[in-house]
């Protein structure tokens, strides 16, 4: 048995997957790609936008037996599914029980802010003393009538999150609940509003609250995902190359996305962050490659499976240092048994420019864009406008945003892609390496590629041998602008109606006028 297939076999009946693994295995290929860079591989995808209604996001949703929890990362604005409602108090009170996300295995979950419709709620303990409208106004109206305790992991007094201190248990104060009401690995949300028709308090308004996790690294939330078997994909760590995820070198997922960049803040102030954050809900409606490749995608990884371990990882697509590049595998007529297939994008299909949205922090979690373009210089002759637009799912801050965009419009507009056929040597290249092709032909010598695709082949006589599909690497892919930050949302200033002097009714007076 060659193999890739071997391998593919051994995984499959440990982890009980169909065919689609051994697929993976006997053809590995990135996962996590941007759409630009997919594109130019010829496994282009369309980009991600929301189609409609989805019960495992963080939109407020009425109960159904169809909804899902989401999966809170970061910092992210959200609301969720009502999953129970009672009333009481001579019918004068309304509790409201929303479900907010899963608990994750690592992380603290917090919530800094809270919202009913488009009015912040502030509040002494778990009741509120008074709103603030969009213009800044504040209001007393709701004190007393509106309370909300927030819970994370169970319905227990110890579980509460919201209020920080003497936070009471969910039984106590959902009328009908008891001890079997456990709300186990939840983070859910207990309103209570007060029948109060002048003001407006007459049912259940538009909620959002302001939920922050502190698993917000890239790796770990990947590994998170990857192995949980209630809201993930339920891998063990033997399946999984732990430190290519969540190693602190800059060669693992994490540690890179831990390195610091410059960008200038809202307050024209320059300073660092780092690299990569995830802040944003996973939707458990759709299948886990789809929220792998959502989380790869935010955080300029590709994800793969190394055939040589049996093991998936994670390569960040990042510059390789000097001594890494005189490491690289090399390939010439010694080892390459085919031609060299090449292909580049014709000119009417190359993209020149990059229109990505995210969810924008500052606009609570409101949809923004950034737009990135190639300077006309750098254009080719008589090339037209060509911009590709797509959606980054966990992403909340511009400055990332316009990062993962500049790669993904550099790499996919000046990578040559080739294919060819080498001996047996070939299966040693992982998908993620950077490996170096020197063909007279093209006068190449050492030129640099990054893997993207090994298909294993076996022919009638038993030879082996891998087919690689490669992407032109260059260290000038990484460097990008110093971007700045987006400030935030202006308050709302309705145009007042100007004072009209008092207009007075016509009379007739009586008396003596004189000059």
């Amino acid at each position: 048995m060659a193999v890739f297939t071997a391998i593919a076999t051994a995984i499959v009946g440990a982890v009980g997957l169909t065919g689609v693994l051994a697929t993976i295995a006997t053809s590995v290929i990135a996962g996590g790609l941007a759409y630009g860079t997919a594109r130019a591989l010829g496994v282009f995808k369309p980009p991600s936008f929301d189609q409609g209604a989805d019960p495992g996001t963080s939109i407020q949703l009425p109960p159904a037996t169809d909804n899902k929890l989401p999966v809170l990362y970061g910092q992210a604005f959200t609301s969720g599914p009502i999953f129970d409602a009672a009333i009481s108090n001579e019918n004068k009170t309304m509790t409201y029980c929303i479900a907010l996300s899963e608990e994750t295995q690592t992380g603290t979950f917090s919530c800094s802010q809270v919202f009913m419709n488009d009015v912040e709620l502030f509040f002494s303990g778990n009741s509120v003393t008074s709103h603030r409208d969009p213009n800044q106004s504040t209001d007393t109206s709701y004190a007393g009538n509106v309370r909300l305790n927030i819970y994370a992991g169970g319905s227990g007094a110890t579980d509460c999150i919201f209020p920080a201190v003497g936070g009471a248990s969910a039984t106590s104060i959902v009328p009908h609940w008891g001890a079997n009401h456990t709300a186990n690995n939840m983070v859910f949300a207990v309103l209570q509003i007060d029948y109060d028709a002048e003001n407006g308090l007459n049912g259940l308004p538009q909620m959002t609250f302001k939920m922050n996790n502190t698993l917000n690294n890239p790796g770990d939330c990947l590994f998170d995902y990857l192995t949980d078997s209630r809201y993930g994909a339920g891998l063990s760590t033997s399946q999984i190359d732990v430190t290519s995820i969540t190693g602190t070198a800059n060669t693992a997922m994490k540690g890179y996305s831990n390195e610091l960049v410059s960008y200038t803040n809202a307050s024209n102030v320059s300073t660092t962050l780092k690299r990569y954050e995830i802040n944003g809900m996973l939707s458990t409606f759709d299948v886990c490659s789809t929220n792998i490749d959502k989380l790869c995608q935010s955080a300029g990884t590709f994800f793969s499976f190394n055939v040589k371990d049996g093991k998936f990882k994670a390569i960040p697509n990042r510059a390789l240092s000097t001594a890494e590049k005189a490491n690289c595998l090399v390939y010439n007529d010694d080892n390459i048994v085919s031609k060299i297939d090449i292909s580049s994008t014709e000119l009417y299909a190359l993209y020149n420019g990059v229109e990505v949205e995210f969810m924008d922090k500052q606009r609570k979690d409101q949809t923004n864009t950034v737009k990135i373009t190639t300077p006309p210089a750098d254009r080719n002759p008589n090339e037209p406008d060509n911009v590709l637009n797509y959606k980054l799912d966990m992403i909340n801050d511009n400055v990332r945003a316009e990062i993962l965009a500049n790669i993904d419009l550099n790499q996919s507009r000046v990578g040559t892609v080739i294919q060819f056929v080498s001996d047996f040597s070939g299966i040693q290249s992982d998908v993620g390496d950077v490996i170096k092709v020197t063909n007279n032909l093209y006068g190449w010598t050492d030129k640099l590629f990054r893997v993207m695709r090994v298909t294993e082949q076996q022919d009638e006589t038993g030879m082996v041998t891998a087919q690689i599909s490669a992407i032109e690497y260059s260290d000038s892919y990484y460097t990008h602008p110093i971007a700045t930050e987006t400030p935030p949302l202006g308050n709302i200033d309705l145009p007042r109606i100007p004072i009209i002097p008092p207009i007075f009714i016509p009379q007739v007076y009586n008396g003596t006028y004189g000059n």
